[in-house]
């Protein structure tokens, strides 16, 4: 739907005026990937999936197919179509503002790590919140909450940008915070593999 939009856009946008504007190419640089990555990554998550299939936990735990795969396929499918917005998306912004070939790697990168970390988080807290009998009020709203965090993050993604002020420093920041989306899918795997058992007991209950 996004692509729609932009498309829209790039047709009344007189382009050639906003690129003039002074420094709008290092503003566009820093700016730029986040706020795709935010939009893209927004909405986009797997924590529900678990949660509206947990009457058919028991079949899934019956199947010839072990349940941490079932989740990997939870999470790649999540990622793979986001990733066509994302290739789509940027494209599309990429072609309009002719940005340097950093940026355009960049904003590539950045919206796809965003996705893989959030579609990683969502599902692990749906793994590890998720209850089969929502006995109380407190129980269903506890659901529902955890439900927007990764909408949060993502709104968190859009507005990191913000508390920046060194535009001409924007390659170290986004590389930064590459490095950094890396290390958090890094420690959630980890949390993966510590608590798996644990986590799967909850899960069957």
């Amino acid at each position: 739907m996004y692509f729609i939009y932009l498309i829209v856009v790039s047709l009344f946008v007189p382009v050639k005026d906003v690129v003039k504007v002074n420094l709008f190419y290092e503003y566009y640089n820093l700016y730029a990937p986040f706020i795709l990555a935010g939009i893209i990554s927004f909405g986009n998550s797997c924590i529900n999936s678990i949660s509206l299939e947990k009457d058919n936990k028991e079949i899934l735990a019956t199947l010839p197919i072990k349940m941490s795969r079932i989740l990997f396929y939870k999470w790649l499918v999540n990622v793979l179509i986001c990733s066509l917005f994302i290739f789509v998306d940027v494209s599309i912004i990429n072609i309009m503002f002719k940005p340097n070939l950093f940026t355009i790697i960049i904003s590539y990168v950045i919206p796809l790590v965003v996705v893989m970390f959030i579609s990683l988080l969502s599902l692990i807290l749906d793994y590890r919140f998720v209850v089969k009998n929502e006995s109380d009020d407190g129980v269903i709203l506890k659901q529902r909450i955890i439900t927007y965090v990764p909408m949060l993050l993502s709104l968190l993604v859009v507005f990191l940008p913000l508390a920046f002020k060194a535009y001409m420093l924007y390659k170290i920041i986004l590389s930064s915070f590459i490095l950094l989306c890396i290390l958090s899918m890094l420690i959630c795997l980890l949390y993966l593999v510590i608590n798996k058992k644990k986590l799967m007991r909850h899960l069957m209950k």
